[in-house]
C-alpha cells in the first residue's frame, strides 16, 4: 500500500507519524523538545488575557440577564430593557468571546490585540448603554 498523506503503515497496523524536527533558530541554545513548545506568554500578558476573558464572561451574563428580563417584562406586559438593547448587547457578547477565544490561542501580539480589543469592545458597550 502506497503511504497517504506522510503516514506509512507498518506491519503491526499502526501508523508511523515520523519524526517531527522542529525548526531551530540560528542561537537557540534549549534543546529540541524545548524548542518544539511555543514560548509561553509574560505575566503582563497573561494579566491581560485573563482580564479580557473576565470582561467577556461579564459581557455573556450581562446579555443573558437582560435577555431574560426581557422574556420577564413581556410576560407581564412591562417594557423591559428593549430588544435594541438586548440584541445590541447579545452581539457585543459574541463578539467578546469570539475575540477572546482568538487571543487564549494566540500568546503574541496578535492575542495582546485581541485581548485588548474585547476589553474596549465591552468596556465601550458598557459605558455606551449605561451611561450615555
Amino acid at each position: 500500500m502506497p503511504p497517504a498523506l506522510g503516514h506509512q503503515r507498518r506491519f503491526s497496523g499502526e501508523l508511523d507519524l515520523g519524526q517531527v524536527h522542529p525548526v531551530r533558530r540560528e542561537g537557540d541554545t534549549r534543546p529540541r523538545h524545548a524548542a518544539a513548545r511555543p514560548r509561553s506568554a509574560s505575566w503582563a500578558g497573561a494579566a491581560l488575557r485573563g482580564l479580557s476573558g473576565t470582561l467577556a464572561a461579564g459581557a455573556v451574563v450581562l446579555a443573558l440577564g437582560l435577555i431574560g428580563f426581557q422574556i420577564w417584562g413581556s410576560g407581564r406586559g412591562i417594557p423591559g430593557p428593549g430588544l435594541p438593547d438586548v440584541i445590541a448587547q447579545s452581539a457585543v457578547a459574541v463578539l467578546a468571546v469570539g475575540l477572546q477565544r482568538f487571543a487564549d490561542r494566540h500568546p503574541d501580539r496578535s492575542g495582546a490585540l485581541a485581548a485588548t480589543g474585547t476589553a474596549a469592545l465591552v468596556l465601550g458597550s458598557v459605558w455606551f448603554w449605561w451611561w450615555l
